[in-house]
């Protein structure tokens, strides 16, 4: 055997050991890359209508079926409270003094790329 066959006999013995070690490696790096629809660390994802809807049950402290901005408040808490006038608006864009379960589950949620509105 001459030399160049000496060195292709030799790159291709080192490839076929070389091969498992790799595709397992490959396997690894992969299981451990993010979901493309898993949402990323720490993003919150929208309530489903269910979660919503008891968020209005809630939230309608008198059970009149209609909620006032002064109940809408009452039930926020934290960042949300501090956008309180913003959040309200976008769920009662008419200016009316309440708005109905439909109405509430109908506005628009405002969560985009995982932030909330």
């Amino acid at each position: 055997m001459n030399l160049p066959q000496r060195l292709s006999a030799f790159a291709l013995l080192a490839a076929a050991i070389a091969m498992p070690a790799m595709a397992q490696s490959v396997s690894q790096q992969a299981s451990q890359a993010p979901s493309i629809t898993a949402p990323a660390a720490g993003a919150r994802q929208p309530p489903t209508p269910e979660q919503r809807a008891a968020r209005f049950d809630k939230a309608d402290t008198n059970h009149d079926g209609k909620l006032t901005k002064a109940e809408f408040v009452a039930s926020l808490k934290g960042e949300r409270a501090a956008k309180a006038d913003k959040i309200w608006a976008r769920l009662n864009p008419t200016g009316k003094d309440s708005i109905t379960k439909t109405e509430y589950l109908a506005a628009p949620m405002g969560h985009k790329a995982g932030k909330p509105a």
